[in-house]
C-alpha cells in the first residue's frame, strides 16, 4: 500500500545509468582516481578519495566522471554477495571515475533527492527486486535494465529532505563512534608495537632473554582445502569483505554452499591474514572452525613456540605489515609466503607472550566498547530507515 501523497516510481524514469569503463594505464594521460570493487567493502558512503591512488588513464569526457550526488552499483564480481551493492557520493570535488565492474546512477533532483535515493537502495525492498531481476539470490550480473525496472515509493521532495536530514543525524553519530574507535585503536597499536619490539618490558620480565627466529619458525601456512561443490556439510565462509580493515573485527560470513570456488579450512586456534592487498590490514583470530577465501592465509601456530593470540598480535605489527607488502603484482598485489616466512623476529618465552597478550587485550577494551556502540547505532538506524522509507512513520516537512 502506497502512503498518502507518495508515488511509485521506476528508477528508469527518475535516474540515468552508465556502465563504468575498463581502463588501461596511459603514461601520458590525465591522472584520475578510479573507484573499484574493493572500495565498496564496509561502506555505503564515500566522502574521501585519499585512499585511492591516482593513475594516468588518458583523456576522459565529463560523463566518464562522478559528480556530487551520484550512486555507484557493483555490476559484476566473483563474490556474488557484492553484486548490487550501492555506494553514495555526497561530494565530489576532483576528477574521479569508476571501473567497468560498476554502474553509475545519477538521480533527477527535480524528482528524487540523491541522499533519499541512497537510503532507499539499502532497503530490503530494493535488494529483493535486484535479486529477482537477476534470476534469484545468486545473481551473477547486474544490468542497467534491472536497475531501471526497480520501483520505489517516493514522497514529495520536502518530505524526502526531512527524511534525509533525520538519517544524516544518525550517520553523524556513527561517524563519531568511528573516530573514537580509531583513536582507541591508535593507542592500542602504540602499546602493542612497544611490547612486541621489546622497547617496553612488563614487570617481572625485564631480565628475560628474547630469541631470534623467523616468522616461518613460529607458524606454518595451512593448505587444507574445502570444495563446496562436493562437500556434504554447509559451513560458514569468511571472505575478505567480512574482515574490517585494521581492527581484526569479523563483520559477518556467508554460507559456503552459495560459493563455487575452492576454500581454505581454518580452526579456532588459527590466525587468518588477507594476502590480497596486504596494506588493507585484514586479519582475524577466529573463535570457531570454518572455511575462508583462498585470498586469506590460514596461519597455524607452532605448539610450544608461540601462543595463537600472540601470533595474532604479530600479524598486526608494523614490521610484519611491511614485510607482507613486499608483494608480487602491482594491480592486485599479494603477499608472498616465501618472503614473509623469512621475516626475522625477536620472540619472548611463552609466559611473557601471555602477559603481553593480556596487556594489549586490556588496552583494546575501550575500542571494543565503542565498536559495540557503533553496531547498536547502525542497527537502530536500519530499523528507523525501514519505518521512514516505507511511510510507516511519517514526518512533517
Amino acid at each position: 500500500m502506497v502512503p498518502e501523497g507518495w508515488q511509485v516510481e521506476a528508477l528508469g524514469e527518475i535516474a540515468t545509468f552508465r556502465n563504468g569503463l575498463n581502463f588501461l594505464k596511459d603514461s601520458g594521460g590525465q591522472e584520475v582516481r578510479v573507484v573499484g570493487i574493493p572500495h565498496f567493502w564496509q561502506r555505503q558512503v564515500m566522502e574521501s578519495f585519499d585512499e585511492i591512488q591516482p593513475i594516468p588513464i588518458g583523456h576522459l569526457g565529463k560523463d566518464d566522471l562522478l559528480q556530487s550526488g551520484d550512486l555507484l552499483f557493483v555490476r559484476s564480481n566473483g563474490n556474488k554477495e557484492l553484486i548490487g551493492r550501492c555506494m553514495f557520493f555526497p561530494k565530489v570535488e576532483e576528477p574521479v571515475s569508476f571501473s567497468g565492474f560498476t554502474i553509475r546512477g545519477r538521480m533527477n533532483p527535480a524528482r528524487i533527492l540523491p541522499e533519499f535515493a541512497a537510503g532507499m537502495m539499502q532497503t530490503r525492498q530494493v535488494k529483493d527486486q535486484i535479486a529477482r531481476g537477476g534470476g534469484g539470490t545468486n545473481i551473477s550480473n547486474l544490468s542497467q535494465a534491472i536497475l531501471s525496472a526497480i520501483t520505489i515509493p517516493v514522497p514529495p521532495l520536502p518530505e524526502q529532505k526531512k527524511i534525509a536530514e533525520i538519517l544524516s543525524t544518525w550517520d553523524a553519530a556513527i561517524a563519531t563512534t568511528r573516530e573514537l574507535i580509531a583513536n582507541a585503536e591508535a593507542q592500542k597499536s602504540a602499546l602493542m608495537q612497544q611490547l612486541l619490539s621489546g622497547k617496553r618490558r612488563l614487570r617481572g620480565f625485564e631480565r628475560r632473554e628474547w630469541r631470534l627466529t623467523t616468522f616461518g619458525g613460529v607458524c606454518r601456512l595451512s593448505n587444507q582445502k574445502f570444495d563446496p561443490r562436493t562437500a556434504g556439510d554447509d559451513v560458514r565462509c569468511i571472505e575478505l569483505e567480512h574482515i574490517e580493515s585494521g581492527t581484526g573485527a569479523l563483520l559477518g560470513s556467508i554460507s559456503a554452499s552459495h560459493q563455487s570456488s575452492i576454500k581454505n579450512v581454518y580452526g579456532p586456534n588459527d590466525v587468518l591474514f588477507g594476502k590480497l592487498r596486504p596494506y588493507l590490514r585484514k586479519y582475524v583470530g577466529p573463535q570457531s572452525s570454518g572455511v575462508c577465501s583462498t585470498e586469506i592465509w590460514v596461519l597455524k601456530p607452532r605448539e610450544g613456540i608461540v601462543l595463537r593470540d600472540y601470533l595474532f598480535l604479530l600479524v598486526q605489527s608494523e614490521g610484519f605489515i611491511q614485510q607482507a607488502n613486499k608483494s608480487s603484482g602491482s594491480k592486485m598485489p599479494r603477499s608472498d609466503w616465501n618472503v614473509v616466512k623469512d621475516y626475522v623476529i625477536r620472540l619472548p618465552e611463552i609466559a611473557e607472550q601471555a602477559a603481553i597478550v593480556e596487556a594489549v587485550t586490556a588496552s583494546a577494551e575501550e575500542g571494543a566498547g565503542y565498536s559495540r556502540q557503533r553496531l547498536l547505532l547502525k542497527s537502530e538506524k536500519t530499523a528507523l530507515m525501514q519505518q521512514l522509507l516505507t511511510g510507516k512513520r511519517r514526518v512533517t516537512a
